[in-house]
């Protein structure tokens, strides 16, 4: 059998093959020239003959600018009813993918081929009738993604950064490029027509750039020109400065290769060019208070290799400019201020000196800063921050303006045993102003105990127990005040001799005697028993009665001078027996003298039974005779007596007499 389907059917006569023309088939009846033959052989049905289409004509394939191709053509003249016309075309590619089908209806056709085959190819057009490829036609070759033309790798002269700089001509039909180093590793792809190289490695060749069609399919690659880079210095160091703003690089070269020249940057930015071998640069104009970063690179031909290791340096930030410190207006304050130093900084940083230096907390100029009290001069200092470190202190002092008057002395109000016997204390109240802490100092027997000084207000009532003394010590007390600039007022206080626990005070010729001046009579004067008479009356009393008489009395008592804080008091009575008067009270007055009736001015009673009969009688001073007595208000002690016709100091004869005055102290 001939191969399928046939050029030239053959049937079988006579037992010879012979040319059949045409093929028959008796079908419906009747015999009818069919457009396909078909026979069942090898388990499935073969086409054994078709009818032949006529070709599509004028074939073109036209390469776009968006990297597809179009194939158009156009159907044969005739129509799709003439068996010779096809019913269909498929467009294929070279390796006969299937592109796309189109139904045939006359006319012009077209076809796109989004994704083509990078390389020279060309298009066929088959021609189908009822679905079975029949004739075909090519159209012409187009070539899709060449290599790239016009590939140049330059460094980048712009910057200091180790870049290369790749441009091409554009490949037609390339959707992408492939870039890769001379040593054919792979670093990027771009759509684009230019590319760069961040990190460029040393070595001598050309950079390669492959275009890829929109399939990805692989077309041409072209080679740049020749470059040759240098390796990169290796363990860079950046020394900080002693002092100054010098900085020291040091490098080594072990991998660098035949350069000829070394590039030195500091923060992007190029410093300069050193003949090759060098290794080693001083940065003589580091930038103050900035951290400092440095690089550098090995050039051959102008080619730079890639940069070294980063290496930095802190330089610390300038001092302040024009620093001063003066005193204001208000007490204990200075004012610091200063100008902005050459240079990067951050800010600054203030302290004052309190026996030790502390921030301020006011960290702009001018900065203020108050001591609470002193004198003499005080100091501050300022330094600048910033990131490569803090400069050295600048440091002035000056005297503020002091407050050196100290606050009125306080007023003593008690300095006296009080509760018990010796048990001194200390009353004491402020002035109106400016008190802040008050010091009290006891002496005892001349021997000073200094307190802490203490906090206090203004009108400050305060009571100080200062502790309890024995019979004849001395007692001494003094306060201090000061403000709150320490201004300290002058100490005031007082002294006290502890009495003793009781004493016995009898009238003597110290003036503690009776001075009657009934009906002017001034007869004789009898001190010590009191006695009196005129020719009229007769009347006889004993007390202490006259000007201060029993303080004048105290006074005279060697143990018991000066002022005495009293206890209790008690007078001792006797009476003859026989009167018929008796004594009623014994008073304590106020006055220097009794009025004409006898009567004293002022009294504290203390009431007791009349007596009568022979008797003696202590009778106890009342609270308010006791405080009369003790601040002083107290003048006279005498024994008040009542008859029927008399208000007066009255007693027959000589029959009454008071041995003394008793006295318990509380010291």
């Amino acid at each position: 059998m001939p191969l399928f389907p046939p050029n030239v059917a053959y049937g079988r006569v006579a037992s010879v093959w012979r040319e059949w023309a045409t093929p028959w088939v008796h079908r419906s009846g009747s015999w009818v020239n069919p457009e396909l033959v078909w026979v069942y052989s090898a388990g499935s049905w073969r086409i054994v003959w078709a009818e032949t289409a006529t070709p599509a004509v004028n074939p073109l394939a036209v390469l776009q600018g968006d990297d597809t191709v179009d194939i158009t053509w156009d159907a044969p003249a005739g129509s799709t009813a003439d068996p010779e016309v096809a019913t269909s075309y498929n467009v294929r590619r070279f390796d006969n993918s299937l592109v796309g089908s189109v139904s045939a209806a006359g006319g012009s056709y077209s076809v796109t081929d989004s994704t083509p085959f990078a390389g020279t190819h060309a298009y066929t057009i088959f021609s189908l009738i009822d679905g079975v490829q029949s004739t075909s036609i090519n159209t012409n070759t187009v070539t899709v993604a060449p290599a790239p033309t016009g590939i140049v790798a330059v460094r980048d002269g712009s910057g200091p950064s180790s870049i290369i700089d790749l441009v091409w001509n554009d490949s037609p039909g390339a959707a992408t490029y492939n870039v890769y180093r001379p040593d054919s590793t792979f670093i990027g792809s771009t759509a684009g027509l230019a590319f760069q190289d961040t990190d460029p490695q040393p070595g001598v060749g050309g950079y390669i750039v492959l275009a890829l069609a929109l399939g990805g399919s692989v077309g041409g690659a072209g080679v740049s020109n020749v470059l040759t880079l240098a390796g990169p210095p290796t363990s860079l160091t950046a020394s900080a400065p002693a002092s100054g703003d010098d900085v020291t690089l040091a490098w080594s070269l072990a991998l660098v290769g035949d350069h000829d020249q070394i590039q030195v940057v500091r923060g992007g930015v190029s410093l300069a060019y050193l003949s090759a071998p060098s290794f080693g640069y001083v940065d003589t104009n580091a930038r103050e208070g900035t951290v400092e970063s440095y690089q550098v690179r090995a050039l051959i031909a102008g080619n730079p290799g890639p940069y070294s290791n980063t290496a930095t340096s802190s330089i610390p930030a300038n001092v302040p400019t024009v620093v001063t410190a003066v005193p204001t207006a208000t007490l204990g304050q200075l004012s610091l201020t200063w100008g902005n130093p050459a240079g990067s900084y951050t800010g600054y940083q203030v302290q004052r000196d309190d026996g030790g230096w502390a921030d301020v907390g006011d960290n702009t100029s001018p900065a203020l800063y108050t001591w609470a009290a002193g004198s003499g001069t005080r100091s501050m200092r300022v330094r600048t921050l910033s990131d490569g470190g803090a400069s050295a202190y600048v440091t002035v002092s000056a005297t503020p303006t002091w407050d050196n008057t100290p606050p009125a002395v306080p007023t003593i109000t008690g300095w006296k045993p009080e509760a018990s016997y010796g048990r001194m204390v200390l009353r004491f109240t402020t002035s109106s102003s400016d008190n802040f802490q008050y010091r009290i100092t006891i002496l005892t027997n001349g021997f000073p105990s200094y307190g802490a000084w203490t906090s206090v207000g203004n009108s400050a009532s305060v009571s100080f127990v200062a502790g309890t003394f024995a019979e004849g010590q001395i007692a001494s007390c003094n306060v201090e005040v000061r403000d709150q600039y320490y201004n300290t007022s002058a100490g005031v206080g007082g002294d006290y001799t502890i009495k003793p626990y009781q004493q016995n005070v009898f009238a003597n010729s110290s003036g503690n005697f009776r001075q009657g001046a009934w009906n002017s009579y001034t007869g004789d004067s009898r001190p010590y028993q009191g006695y009196f008479s005129n020719p009229s009356f007769i009347y006889t009393g004993l007390y202490f009665f006259a000007t201060n008489a029993i303080y004048n009395a105290i006074q005279a008592t060697s143990t018991f001078g000066g002022t005495v804080t009293v206890q209790s008091m008690t007078a001792l009575v006797a009476r003859v027996p026989g009167i018929g008067n008796s004594i009623q009270t014994v008073y304590m007055g106020t006055s220097a003298t009794v009025s004409a009736s006898g009567t004293p001015s002022v009294q504290n009673i203390v009431a007791y039974p009349n007596l009568s009969t022979s008797s003696t009688y202590q009778p106890a001073f009342n609270a308010a005779a006791i405080a009369a007595f003790s601040n002083g208000t107290a003048k006279s002690v005498g024994f008040y007596v009542n008859s029927t016709a008399y208000s007066a100091f009255y007693m027959p004869s000589e029959n009454v007499f008071a041995g003394f005055v008793q006295i318990t102290s509380l010291g």
